[in-house]
């Protein structure tokens, strides 16, 4: 017979067993849960709104639309950078500036039923892009959709509205409407007054271009935008090419005043043939030429100019004043091209262009700027320029290369930091004669300097042993020179 001891031993053994067991279920469990995470889902519906005055465009009813899920765009983390340390300056990028659908693969895709009704499962915790197009429909964005674990978003209702397809020939006022986009599928001149509001979409076939004629009103606030008609419909990752840009919109009216546009996949985004031009607050990507102007007085403000792989702006104003300030040119194959009799380039951040101003034939101040990673900072022909007040943080070949008219009218450069270069920081060396860009010695005094010997980083006379057959005549005068950082040079 067991004993009472034994029969306790065993019930304690059992119970032991259990309590393991079930230790064993919870950590199988939670290894599941951590290698399988909960999902959460988007839902919404879309709603067609004809109003383009053809009943041919009335939908039957709301199937058929494309609901596409995208990562965020990844934002240049060098212009975070300068939104955050230089608010005054440019404009603040985001998703609505960054994003375009055809530049990534979607995550996923559903269509809508009959009643425009969809529903997007099995996403992963994080922020999203939702994209709505149909064909021969406006195309609707809508940005950094937070989706948690275990939950679904419910969209507020989504209204597209049809394409509006405008003709060769405009002769009425029109209104460029939020939410609607228009199609320019040919050459197509507006001859009468034109209204921008904030969330317009126009679309230009590949090589196309738009002319204005009449008066431009923009909107105080909010972006409106202008982009290749290439694969706007497309639900793929496609490359546009430079073949596919639109050509050019074109602005001929007598004062012309662009603000909060934001102008993608042009060759030419924008030549205005104007007496008075004023851009603000404008954002202009992969075009290029961004921005022309010939014989206006032309101020340019508040403005991004990235990523062209030609001219950022190119302005030829002649006798007519020009002002650049408080914008960034960055990833550009040229920055400013300039010929002006007087232009002011203020308050600008140049970032890892080719070339970041070139300028003949001018004269004028490049004042309170900051240049960074560029080729060449600063290349003047023919001109006479005060470069003053900058921060040359690092170039890969030349920071200056001045150029001067004539005997009265030279190039100074004064009150500048110098930090660092590939190469030199000014060159007065010239390969034709009289082998010099100047007519006089170069007035570079006051500057600081942060490599202390000078004479290593500058090409002048000093180095006419180096070139014995193109004997440079002038020299760089930099002393005196500040011992310590001009703390009032860069941006203001």
């Amino acid at each position: 017979m067991r004993t009472r001891s034994t029969r306790i031993l065993h019930q304690m053994q059992r119970v032991l067993i259990l309590i393991i067991m079930t230790v064993c279920f919870f950590l199988v469990g939670c290894n599941s849960c951590s290698t399988n995470p909960k999902t959460g889902s988007i839902s919404g519906k879309v709603i067609l709104i004809n109003d383009t005055g053809n009943p041919q465009q009335d939908p039957v009813d709301f199937s058929g639309v494309t609901v596409a899920v995208y990562e965020l765009a990844q934002l240049d983390t060098s212009l975070v950078r300068l939104n955050h340390k230089y608010p005054q300056s440019g404009i603040p990028i985001n998703q609505e500036t960054e994003f375009d659908h055809r530049e990534f693969d979607p995550i996923t895709t559903v269509t809508t039923d009959a009643e425009g009704i969809f529903i997007i499962e099995n996403l992963n915790a994080g922020e999203y892009n939702v994209v709505t197009t149909k064909e021969g429909w406006s195309v609707k964005y809508v940005y950094s959709v937070l989706v948690n674990e275990g939950s679904e978003v419910s969209l507020p209702n989504i209204q597209m509205y049809g394409a509006i397809y405008i003709s060769q020939f405009v002769a009425d006022p029109i209104i460029f409407k939020t939410d609607r986009m228009y199609v320019f599928s040919e050459d197509t001149n507006v001859y009468g007054d034109v209204q921008i509001e904030a969330g317009s979409h126009m679309v230009v076939t590949p090589g196309k271009t738009a002319r204005f004629y009449g008066n431009i009103s923009c909107p105080d606030a909010g972006w409106w935008r202008v982009d290749t008609y290439y694969s706007i419909y497309s639900t793929q990752m496609i490359n546009i090419e430079h073949a596919n840009y639109y050509y050019a919109l074109i602005f001929y009216n007598a004062s012309c005043t662009v603000k909060n546009m934001l102008a993608c996949h042009a060759e030419n985004a924008i030549i205005v043939n104007s007496e008075i031009v004023a851009l603000n607050h404008c954002y202009f990507k992969n075009n290029g030429l961004s921005v022309e102007v010939s014989q206006a007085n032309t101020t340019i403000s508040n403005t991004v100019f990235k990523s062209g792989y030609g001219i950022a702006v190119r302005a030829r104003p002649f006798g007519n004043p020009v002002s650049i300030n408080h914008s960034i040119f960055a990833y550009n194959s040229t920055g400013i091209d300039l010929i002006s009799q007087s232009s002011i380039i203020e308050n600008c951040y140049f970032l890892n262009n080719d070339r970041a101003v070139v300028s003949q034939e001018s004269h004028g101040s490049i004042q309170h700027c900051e240049f960074d990673r560029n080729n060449f900072d600063i290349s003047i022909a023919t001109s006479c320029y005060n470069v003053v007040y900058n921060d040359f943080y690092y170039s890969t070949y030349k920071s200056v290369v001045p150029g001067s008219f004539s005997q009265t009218e030279q190039t100074i450069v004064n009150n500048n930091n110098f930090f660092a270069t590939d190469d030199v920081f000014i060159s007065i060396r010239s390969e034709r004669t009289p082998y010099s860009t100047v007519y006089q010695d170069l007035d570079a005094t006051n500057n600081y300097w942060l490599p202390n010997d000078i004479d290593s980083y500058i090409l002048d006379a000093g180095d006419n042993f180096l070139y014995p057959n193109a004997p440079c005549p002038r020299s760089i005068i930099y002393i005196p020179k500040r011992i310590s950082m001009v703390l009032t040079a860069g941006i203001q």
